[in-house]
């Protein structure tokens, strides 16, 4: 299967944030009981705050697609979970089932 990877631009943050709709469902039975993995009022998870890797020199998100259809997402930062540097980490990463 061919996947394509395309770098997401501020136009496709309606678009990502669908996608991370769908990535925190599949988190939510690890993250309940947590803000990030609970339905807000309106039945939509919290907004990921996704403007930040349009706004970052060094962020970017990517779009998947194959045969021109979407299929997943993924962001990368500079950021780590430990205190080892990082010219590149994957923060997010979704393909939908």
């Amino acid at each position: 299967m061919h996947i394509d990877l395309i770098e997401a631009s501020e136009a496709d943050l309606t678009t990502l944030q669908n996608l991370m709709q769908l990535y925190t469902h599949d988190f939510s039975e690890f993250w309940a009981g947590t803000q990030r993995g609970e339905l807000c009022g309106d039945g939509r998870f919290p907004d990921y705050p996704i403007h930040r890797y349009f706004e970052r020199a060094d962020w970017r998100a990517y779009l998947f697609k194959t045969a021109d259809v979407l299929v997943g997402f993924a962001l990368v930062n500079d950021e780590t979970h430990s205190t080892l540097h990082a010219d590149h980490s994957i923060a997010e990463f979704f393909v939908v089932r």
